[in-house]
């Protein structure tokens, strides 16, 4: 909501108007969308936001009558629904998320653990990100989460970094021009970055504890560490045989 500029609300509703069964119903729900304007959440607030799929328009009123009662138990307060409906009008947007709102470096970490354990290992990294807070602030450090279901078996839990730091030559070639022109550049800041590494590396440390999975595993997260020594010996020898100078993406996976 901080990000987008007005001209990206006028091209998100005509996405949103295409994207209806017919032009009646488009221009009603982007009027509901630019009647609720960009306050329908407060800074204080945590939103969730669902949607509900079915065979049926009854099947799917059904889901969103339940979602809403409960909700409505645990005192949450319906708004306007326009966030999934402008994801789904435009899913594929430009990268501008790459880095905050006024141009802050942004990094994320993730874990997907069942739903049994999601609990327990947020209250871990939050009680962690608790004893961070001096260090954080002293070094203008914010978090958030990013959580979603994945059907009945997952739980990804994607805690993420802001953090004022010059801006990298991916961000200058990926963001687009219009958004880098509206943001004041920060000055190099290690000492911030060095506090967004640590922390990084403690929640990954955090998630291999309870067994997460993850989408890309790179340099980020402890692949090697999550490994039964039979598991690692055959990956080892694989990566012998087609890389024996180690020259692919060296360091990657513990394969030094």
């Amino acid at each position: 909501m901080k990000r987008a500029s007005l001209a990206q609300d006028l091209k998100s509703l005509t996405s949103v108007i295409k994207g209806q069964k017919g032009l009646l119903s488009g221009v009603k729900e982007a009027t509901k969308i630019a009647v609720a304007g960009r306050d329908f959440v407060s800074d204080d607030d945590y939103s969730v936001h669902v949607v509900c799929e079915g065979r049926s328009a009854s099947a799917v009123d059904a889901d969103l009558a339940e979602a809403r009662q409960i909700a409505k138990r645990y005192e949450g307060r319906e708004v306007e629904n326009t966030i999934p409906k402008v994801v789904r009008a435009n899913p594929f947007t430009p990268l501008n998320n790459m880095i905050g709102p006024k141009g802050e470096r942004w990094a994320p970490v993730h874990g997907i653990v069942s739903h049994a354990k999601a609990p327990v290992v947020w209250r871990e990294i939050d009680a962690y990100f608790q004893s961070m807070s001096d260090r954080f602030e002293k070094h203008g450090v914010t978090t958030g989460y990013l959580v979603t279901t994945i059907s009945t078996n997952g739980f990804l839990l994607e805690p993420v970094f802001y953090w004022p730091e010059a801006l990298n030559l991916i961000h200058e070639e990926t963001v687009e021009a219009s958004t880098l022109a509206r943001i004041t550049p920060f000055e190099k800041n290690d000492a911030a970055t060095a506090i967004v590494h640590e922390a990084r590396a403690r929640v990954a440390e955090i998630f291999l504890s309870h067994g997460a999975a993850h989408f890309q595993i790179g340099k980020t997260y402890l692949y090697r560490d999550g490994r039964k020594p039979s598991a690692w010996e055959l990956l080892d020898a694989i990566k012998s045989v087609l890389d024996p100078q180690r020259r692919i993406n060296p360091g990657s996976l513990g394969l030094d």
